[in-house]
């Protein structure tokens, strides 16, 4: 993951709005799911970025934790006080920190689509399975296998791509994958297409929803 955070704190350090300083389209679509039932307050953010979902979610009522492999502190100053809540460190390590059922969301916006394999996803996956509470939400958007970005670059293992020098490596999903790693962990809420983005080139991504049982 050396890779990822160098990659990720040189984007931020050049550009710290580098996804924009208002909330995403996702975090907005995730408090729908969320509104709808009856869900505590403690939400954790896997790849938090600038920390703008974090606020938002904060705004809501949440109480708020992020982690983000990027460590450039000055590249999430727009965060203001709710920098303090994003931790740089393993992402394994920040989630074992966390008890059995601490929590009553795990956010994340695209970044299961960083360099994993299959394992280290089934293994996020029990982690997220394990800190929820029972009827806990699992909530996730990743860029798929039908994204104009698919298949560009070096080939790093199955739907796994290297697009240096134009990027870093993204594992693509595709429903079935997402299916795959559901399986004993969650059921299914609901699970959406969608194109992100304008001009020419849009990004395709599944809006997943997910419940412990």
């Amino acid at each position: 993951m050396q890779r990822q955070r160098e990659y990720w704190s040189g984007r931020y350090r050049e550009d710290p709005d580098l996804f924009g300083s208002d909330e995403s389209e996702f975090a907005h679509w995730a408090l729908d799911i969320i509104g709808v039932e009856p869900v505590g307050r403690k939400l954790l953010e896997l790849g938090a970025g600038n920390g703008r979902d974090m606020r938002f979610f904060h705004s809501a009522g949440f109480q708020v934790e992020g982690v983000d492999c990027a460590g450039d502190e000055p590249a999430r100053a727009r965060a203001g006080a709710i920098t303090s809540n994003i931790q740089c460190k393993d992402v394994f390590d920040f989630l074992h920190d966390h008890e059995r059922g601490s929590a009553e969301v795990i956010y994340s916006n695209l970044f299961y689509n960083m360099d994993f394999t299959e394992a280290d996803h089934r293994a996020l996956f029990a982690e997220a399975g394990r800190i929820l509470k029972p009827g806990g939400f699992h909530l996730y958007s990743v860029r798929t296998v039908k994204d104009n970005w698919y298949g560009r670059g070096k080939l790093v293992r199955r739907d796994t791509y290297d697009s240096t020098p134009d990027g870093t490596v993204m594992h693509f999903f595709s429903e079935a994958y997402a299916n795959r790693l559901r399986r004993g962990s969650f059921t299914l809420i609901t699970m959406e297409e969608r194109l992100k983005g304008k001009g020419d080139f849009p990004i395709d991504v599944y809006y997943v929803a997910e419940r412990k049982p």
